[in-house]
């Protein structure tokens, strides 16, 4: 296809269709914040790459992503979306350098050969996406994600406690993080009422990391799953402002531990011991002053004890 700028294709877009808003669609127009997007992902070609693009729209992100040379698989629910790209991108489809599916995201299997994601995608549907990329192929090794500012700075936890919680701990244990440009809602067609913000993820095995330390290998510390490590710190969160002693106390009905056992699971966690662990007193700390190495630490301090059951 020939070469056409975000707004212009945009805009060409809108006389056929109109935005569906229950989809959240607004449509990038600025070519920096794609070109943007694309530079961070730092395609190379010396490997095998396979772009994932999540709700591409009228195709914007995509006509840039395919002249990295990757292959690209785009996911859009919409059908005139699709009618649309199909049309624009014939040729493409047609040599298999791009693939249409059309489906929900977050419902529809991915691929397992996918390297990167690479998308604007829906505000409304961030948290479940991330959850599903938790669930992702190794493979997977870089995700550029266009995000609402609010959401990024939650992604990111950082220096503000309203802003550390299960979305950026859990995150952290397999993505490094970091926010690129600032996105004025100017630069998309029908322009959102908030900022935007690049979110850059790369991939880091954090957990491997922490169970690689003396704690674990000296003290026979199993290695926790990642969903106990999720529903501890989350049932945590849900009373960010009580004392972890407080919500921990209650957990034993959310993991479906009977009464019994995890009144002695934590009736042992409160054993001064553990501090050399956790920290002094550590069961009077809040959520949020909890880094992810003690969520770690805690889960697998359970496991351990529920094993004895």
């Amino acid at each position: 296809m020939a070469r056409i700028s975000a707004k212009e294709n945009v805009l060409n877009y809108l006389e056929l269709f109109s935005p569906v808003k229950k989809l959240g669609q607004h449509f990038i127009t600025d070519n920096n914040v794609i070109k943007r997007s694309v530079e961070l992902a730092n395609i190379d070609l010396d490997s095998e790459v396979t772009i994932l693009e999540i709700g591409p729209g009228p195709g914007v992100l995509t006509q840039e992503l395919i002249r990295t040379g990757a292959n690209i698989i785009a996911i859009e629910l919409d059908k005139n979306a699709i009618k649309y790209l199909n049309q624009l991108f014939a040729e493409e489809i047609q040599s298999g350098k791009l693939e249409i599916i059309e489906g929900d995201a977050l419902a529809v299997e991915w691929p397992d050969q996918i390297t990167h994601i690479v998308s604007n995608i829906p505000y409304q549907i961030s948290s479940p996406l991330l959850r599903k990329i938790e669930s992702c192929s190794t493979k997977l090794r870089q995700i550029i994600l266009l995000l609402q500012d609010e959401f990024a700075s939650r992604l990111l936890g950082g220096n503000s406690s309203s802003n550390i919680g299960p979305l950026s701990l859990m995150t952290s244990l397999s993505w490094n993080v970091t926010k690129d440009l600032k996105i004025s809602p100017k630069a998309f067609l029908p322009p959102p009422k908030i900022h935007s913000r690049i979110v850059n993820m790369e991939r880091k095995d954090r957990l491997k990391e922490i169970v690689s330390t003396p704690i674990f290998q000296n003290n026979d510390l199993p290695t926790p799953y990642f969903d106990l490590i999720r529903k501890i710190c989350r049932h945590c969160f849900n009373n960010r402002r009580k004392k972890i002693r407080n919500t921990l106390q209650k957990f034993g009905g959310v993991n479906n531990f009977s009464p019994e056992s995890w009144n002695k699971i934590f009736s042992t966690l409160a054993d001064k011991k553990y501090e050399k662990y956790l920290g002094e007193n550590w069961l009077d700390k809040r959520p949020e002053e909890f880094e992810i190495r003690e969520w770690v630490i805690l889960s697998s301090i359970i496991s351990k004890l529920s094993s004895r059951m």
